[in-house]
């Protein structure tokens, strides 16, 4: 006869109430790093905003306030580039994360089932050899 312990199924369970967890604390660690990156960023944009407004206030003639806006674009178009930068550099690692911890799983789930499949063998072959 071929039985499942109940150990098996315990076992499973474990494994992925570990897995699950493992992935929110992942999940929740680029959560923060994401947090972190947006705070920073409107932290500069205040303190860029504040700085433009000083500046349009000490500009004394109109070409010298569009000539101000002028050159503003180019560093906040880089600005823009860094923080996406950053961002797929967060999501990118996260991904990698996942991907590992999927590829680790995929590996124990394999090795457990050639486990269970080849106790199982074990089990029916006596019993085959019983019944001839």
């Amino acid at each position: 006869m071929i039985s499942t312990t109940p150990q098996h199924f315990v076992a499973a369970q474990k494994a992925g109430v570990d897995t699950t967890f493992e992935i929110l604390n992942k999940t929740a660690g680029a959560f923060e790093k994401l947090a972190a990156l947006n705070l920073q960023t409107v932290q500069a944009a205040l303190a860029d905003q504040q700085q433009r407004a000083r500046d349009a206030f000490a500009a004394n003639a109109p070409q010298t306030f569009f000539a101000q806006q002028a050159g503003r674009s180019q560093p906040a178009l880089e600005q823009a580039r860094s923080y996406w930068r950053e961002v797929h550099e967060i999501v990118a690692g996260t991904r990698a994360d996942f991907l590992a911890l999927a590829q680790a799983r995929v590996s124990a789930y394999r090795s457990e089932a050639q486990g269970y499949f080849d106790n199982l063998a074990k089990q029916a072959a006596p019993a085959e050899t019983a019944g001839k």
